[in-house]
């Protein structure tokens, strides 16, 4: 019986370069050889390459997601990055949590789930689940 699969991750898995990725992508590719309907949402919060991951996903008919965070965005100017770390000594979110924390992509991460009736959703670490 073919399954819908949303896997949420909070990097980039391929290509892979430590323990976590290699876990993460081999449950993406057990899925995957058992022809099940694959949707993956990555975060890119550190600036990866993404084009290695974008063609290998394509290369396998998987539907794959990249999300950059208003975080992320923000980095590239300094004095945004510095009043973002200011500010953020005074939250009540971990830091981890305020780095991946972006009401887009929460809406769209919704919407995904809203659309598509997934049969098991899988979150990569306790940060997705915020």
């Amino acid at each position: 019986m073919v399954k819908n699969i949303l896997f949420i991750t909070t990097q980039i898995v391929y290509p892979q370069s430590d323990g976590g990725k290699k876990a993460t992508l081999s449950k993406i590719m057990e899925h995957y050889i058992q022809n099940d309907n694959i949707t993956v949402i990555s975060f890119n919060v550190t600036g990866q390459d993404e084009n290695h991951s974008l063609q290998f996903f394509k290369e396998r008919n998987i539907d794959y997601h990249i999300v950059k965070t208003k975080k992320y965005l923000r980095r590239r100017n300094k004095a945004l990055f510095i009043y973002d770390y200011l500010t953020g000594i005074f939250s009540t979110r971990p830091r981890y949590a305020q780095n991946h924390y972006d009401p887009k992509i929460n809406q769209f991460i919704n919407d995904c789930i809203i659309n598509n009736s997934f049969d098991a959703i899988y979150l990569d670490g306790l940060w997705t689940t915020e």
